[in-house]
């Protein structure tokens, strides 16, 4: 029998639901323990889970020997808990971002190769099955050479209408970025590699109570090697689009990681006359088969759930 893996959970705030159902649905983890300073928190999770052990010390927590701890801070504490970690022989999934600044990261990145340790970072938008083919057209030369990537993260954030305004995300400016311009900068980094410049242009502010101001316009072009890559965030209300558009020489593709869907967009080969028509008959079969499976695959879900309830 194999043996489980003994996972901690460090931090019980909103995302910790999404860690906690995602190791629950896997074969051989056991979520050993729950740490928060608010330990009201931790136990609140610890009873909707199923955990045995409940802290609100990580070092009390760490005595336990576990096989990894996941990260679940606020961005600004992620390094020195991570380190800590670390230093007791523990592997660390962390969550985005890994930290506030690429010297802090790399630190980490070498205590964790120092300790023969894994360190991993949660980018879960790279796994979905609609990018998974986006990036292979891109690596295999499906699209031709690239001029130009899109990645838009486009969407109403209700913590700047309707607070908790304290939220770290709002505290300072370029906090919004931290919190969502990972998942933007992990498509370039998986697409097109490091840029060699960039520019950020920020715009929209709003000044809210209690005296915090955000930019809910972010806009970060980039020159890479293989073209440039235009980074678009906006927190402002308006319809939904969080998309990636990739234009080759040979081709365009499309990946709504919102929904899971993709599609590529290339010529007929039927002439003029009728590669319009047939181009856009191609893309709309492409997105009805995807829209097939994403509906087939929530109802089964949906059904599964009610019977487990």
């Amino acid at each position: 029998m194999n043996k489980k893996i003994r996972v901690g959970l460090l931090g019980a705030g909103y995302i910790v639901d999404a860690h906690a159902k995602a190791l629950n649905a896997l074969p051989n983890i056991e979520i050993t323990a729950v740490c928060d300073r608010a330990l009201s928190r931790a136990e609140d999770t610890a009873n909707t889970y199923g955990i045995a052990h409940v802290f609100a010390d990580l070092t009390e927590m760490l005595k336990l020997k576990l096989d990894v701890v996941h990260v679940l801070l606020p961005p600004d504490l992620h390094v020195d808990a991570t380190k800590q970690i670390l230093e007791s022989g523990t592997h660390v999934f962390l969550e985005k971002p890994m930290g506030l600044s690429s010297v802090a990261c790399q630190s980490l990145v070498d205590l964790a190769n120092t300790n023969h340790l894994k360190l991993g970072v949660n980018h879960n938008f790279l796994f979905l099955p609609a990018y998974e083919k986006l990036r292979e057209q891109v690596q295999d030369g499906t699209l031709g050479s690239i001029d130009l990537i899109t990645i838009n993260w486009l969407a109403a954030l209700g913590f700047i209408h309707f607070g908790p305004y304290n939220n770290w995300m709002l505290r300072e400016p370029q906090n919004l970025w931290f919190e969502l311009g990972p998942h933007l900068t992990a498509f370039m980094l998986d697409l097109a590699g490091n840029p060699s410049k960039v520019d950020t242009h920020v715009s929209r502010p709003i000044d809210l109570p209690g005296g915090n101001r955000v930019y809910r316009k972010w806009h970060v072009h980039c020159v890479t090697n293989t073209g440039s890559v235009d980074l678009n965030l906006s927190a402002s209300p308006g319809y939904n689009d969080r998309s990636i558009t990739v234009r080759g020489h040979a081709a365009s593709a499309k990946c709504d990681y919102g929904r899971n869907l993709h599609y590529i967009d290339e010529p007929s080969g039927y002439g003029i006359l009728f590669d319009n028509f047939l181009t856009s008959l191609s893309v709309a079969r492409q997105l009805a088969v995807s829209s097939a499976k994403n509906l087939s695959h929530s109802i089964k879900n949906t059904l599964k759930k009610s019977s487990e309830s």
